[in-house]
């Protein structure tokens, strides 16, 4: 597992758009699903000025839990393949490079429907199985080079899934992080990226 940095999950926020900005800028509560160290959650508290009291973050690994309390009081455990009530509903959910770790996606997302508020948003990011990457690197690829990968999605099965669960797909990219920008641009823009990265809404 590849944990992001600071200015991967910028660029994430950034390739998604104003609506997703916006709705950060306006939540009141915010929630990061594998929030590992607090990463995310630390550059919404400092570059976004989003008060602490209402963020919070959710891991599988205490170790991760542990470090991440250090600047964050909200932080707890949570085996995502399990389902889970939670009392506070959030605006805006993030879940960055988690789901293909999951061995059962659908009582996931039903989670994490059930944390939404209506009008909500959720931002997701996986491997892309239908990447140019993929197609060139076979076995080498970095999605079936890391193990703890249980499932892959492409754009039809994640449109699926989700809807499925009561969440319309408002935006979807997919982003390519070689060290050639034309390449990354022409890859992107025809959906080939490495990552597919996704704004969705609970519309119930």
């Amino acid at each position: 597992m590849v944990l992001k940095k600071e200015n991967e999950i910028q660029k994430i926020i950034q390739k998604l758009g104003p609506d997703l900005f916006q709705k950060i800028k306006e939540a009141n509560k915010i929630a990061d699903i594998g929030c590992a160290h607090g990463v995310l959650l630390f550059l919404l508290h400092t570059k976004l000025e989003k008060p602490k009291e209402g963020l919070y973050g959710f891991d599988v690994s205490k170790k991760f839990i542990a470090e991440a309390k250090k600047n964050f009081k909200n932080i707890y455990y949570w085996n995502f393949n399990q389902k889970r009530k939670w009392p506070q509903k959030f605006d805006v959910i993030f879940a960055l490079d988690v789901i293909e770790h999951l061995e059962n996606p659908q009582i996931f997302l039903k989670n994490i429907h059930s944390l939404m508020k209506n009008g909500g948003f959720l931002v997701l990011s996986t491997p892309n199985i239908h990447s140019f990457s993929r197609f060139i690197q076979g076995s080498q690829w970095f999605g079936f080079k890391d193990k703890t990968h249980k499932n892959f999605y492409c754009r039809a099965s994640l449109f699926f899934l989700l809807k499925q669960e009561g969440l319309k797909i408002k935006k979807y990219k997919t982003l390519s992080s070689t060290t050639w920008p034309f390449y990354n641009w022409i890859i992107s823009l025809f959906g080939l990226g490495g990552q597919v990265l996704l704004l969705a809404e609970k519309y119930d």
